[in-house]
């Protein structure tokens, strides 16, 4: 039976992807040739990344296990139920459908993910952060829950 959402733990959800997507966003600010000259820059962003996923996924979760909206078998699936009940927009969930996947690559083949990946992730990316978090506050205020943030 679908229950309340806990808009506290979105909102801390929300602040971890804004707090790893700003120090996200100052390396993406640097040229190809001084994010590769400096081997901490590919380690930072790849923490960030990996945290802001994770954030955005605990949300996806909570979302779907409290509204009662199905049985994600993956990550992907996660982002799926969100678009198909109107939670995200449908051409938004296509877009961001692979970050789930992202999320295992970073996880799971990280010997594979190099410096160069990451930073091209950084320059194209970054704003699905963004606009992930305005379409998850808007639903929070849409549930009359409390997003005030």
């Amino acid at each position: 039976m679908p229950s309340s959402l806990n808009a506290r733990l979105i909102r801390d959800r929300i602040a971890q992807i804004r707090i790893s997507a700003n120090r996200l966003q100052r390396l993406a600010e640097l040229s190809k040739e001084e994010f590769l000259a400096d081997e901490d820059n590919f380690a930072i962003a790849e923490h960030h990344l990996r945290r802001a996923l994770e954030a955005l996924l605990d949300i996806g979760r909570h979302i779907v296990a409290k509204k009662g909206l199905g049985r994600p078998e993956d990550y992907k699936s996660i982002i799926t139920l969100l678009g198909r009940n109107g939670i995200i927009p449908l051409e938004f969930m296509s877009q961001i459908q692979g970050m789930a996947g992202y999320r295992n690559r970073l996880v799971r083949a990280y010997a594979d993910v190099g410096p160069e990946e990451i930073y091209n992730i950084l320059r194209d990316k970054l704003g699905d952060f963004a606009l992930f978090t305005g379409y998850i506050l808007d639903y929070l205020a849409r549930e009359g829950a409390d997003s005030t943030y």
